[in-house]
């Protein structure tokens, strides 16, 4: 990997780490409900589209950064990651990643993971020259408070 890509990864993640200090807020446990289903199911429990809608805003996070719409890549980040990474600054950033790996092509796959009660969503990218992650972390109201992009 080259050292001026590595050095931009570790700033830009102080940046966001710096910028996205945020306690995540507890989650209280559903009470439990002895209602369940021929099935098995409990159909008064309600469905957890919470993944659908994280996975969806991170298309469209990747989208909008193809197509260069910052503004609308920034539509679902919380208030502390508005504020700690501007418009232009987002902007700056997807340009250092492009001018060091190529020009954006497509996502090759898609990961979830929970940590410190966020939920992570990991796209790797294809570039022109190299492929990289990009990393969307997720409050429980399903707010933008991450953004980075990894070798």
């Amino acid at each position: 990997m080259k050292p001026a890509f590595r050095l931009f990864i570790f700033s830009l993640t102080i940046l966001l780490v710096t910028s996205c200090n945020q306690r995540p807020k507890p989650v209280t446990p559903a009470a439990p409900t002895s209602a369940v289903d021929s099935a098995g199911a409990n159909p008064e429990a309600p469905e957890d589209t919470g993944g659908d809608i994280r996975d969806k805003i991170a298309n469209e996070i990747t989208d909008n950064l193809s197509k260069e719409d910052y503004a609308d890549a920034r539509k679902d980040f919380a208030q502390i990651m508005i504020d700690g990474l501007p418009e232009r600054k987002l902007q700056d950033a997807w340009e250092m990643v492009q001018k060091q790996l190529g020009t954006y092509q497509k996502v090759i796959s898609t990961t979830e993971e929970e940590k410190n009660g966020m939920k992570i969503i990991k796209k790797r990218c294809q570039f022109g020259s190299e492929n990289a992650t990009i990393q969307i972390a997720f409050n429980q109201e399903n707010k933008v408070v991450g953004l980075f992009f990894l070798p």
